[in-house]
């Protein structure tokens, strides 16, 4: 692997939240006079590059939620003023969940707004900000883009890591994430919507039902009369994924 390649890898694998962790304290330890902020700073904190920090910065920027201006030296520096922040307790969309939604939204383009109300769930509204962080990591690694009309699209390696997450084996993680998208708030009991589960991960099909059949043989599912159900072991799942 190249270095570009694997510096690429690095922001496309940085967690959005820790982006956004980066920029509050970036922005608490500029002059206080102006709070401005350079991409460095911000791309040293995370041990990223500066220039792909940059990137993501000024998409962010062009979504309107960062401030800009040039210095006297024609450094581009940021502000906080409109940081609408991060939203405590919000669902957060697992790996495969995310792919399947910005494939489904973003073909051939479309807006994070498409993007986010595929992600939406029972379990609450997906934080925009958090998606804008993503979205904005992930177009400075080379995985989305932005078309001449403002689009968003998947790159050539987005298409490539969207088709190799679509055909790749059910994760638990991932669904117990998904199966925990699909419970309102406060939802304790063992009811679930395996169809809605499927779809949230773009499950190809008879996928569903070998993930179910291993996690029974596992006891973290059970067969009963009124259909297939997570034992006390699987709702313990579920509430981790609830986070």
């Amino acid at each position: 692997m190249t270095r570009q390649a694997t510096l690429a890898r690095r922001i496309t694998a940085v967690d959005p939240a820790a982006v956004g962790q980066a920029l509050l304290w970036a922005g608490s330890h500029s002059p206080a006079t102006s709070g401005a902020i350079g991409a460095r700073k911000v791309a040293d904190r995370l041990c990223l590059a500066p220039p792909l920090m940059s990137t993501a910065l000024e998409v962010l920027a062009d979504q309107g939620l960062l401030d800009r201006r040039r210095n006297a030296t024609g450094q581009t520096l940021y502000s906080l003023t409109r940081w609408p922040g991060l939203s405590a307790g919000r669902p957060v969309p697992g790996w495969r969940e995310l792919w399947h939604a910005l494939a489904a939204a973003l073909t051939p383009s479309g807006e994070l707004d498409d993007v986010a109300e595929v992600l939406d769930s029972p379990a609450g509204h997906l934080d925009r900000t958090w998606l804008a962080l993503r979205a904005a990591t992930w177009m400075a690694g080379g995985l989305l883009a932005v078309t001449g009309d403002g689009q968003w699209t998947l790159t050539a390696q987005g298409r490539h890591t969207a088709t190799a997450v679509r055909i790749a084996e059910l994760d638990d993680q991932d669904v117990w994430a998904a199966l925990a998208a699909t419970r309102p708030p406060g939802d304790d009991t063992d009811r679930v919507d395996w169809p809605a589960v499927a779809q949230r991960l773009g499950a190809r099909p008879g996928q569903m039902d070998m993930w179910m059949e291993k996690s029974c043989e596992r006891g973290l599912l059970a067969r009963t009369g009124h259909g297939t159900v997570p034992t006390i072991i699987g709702l313990r799942q579920i509430a981790a994924g609830q986070g």
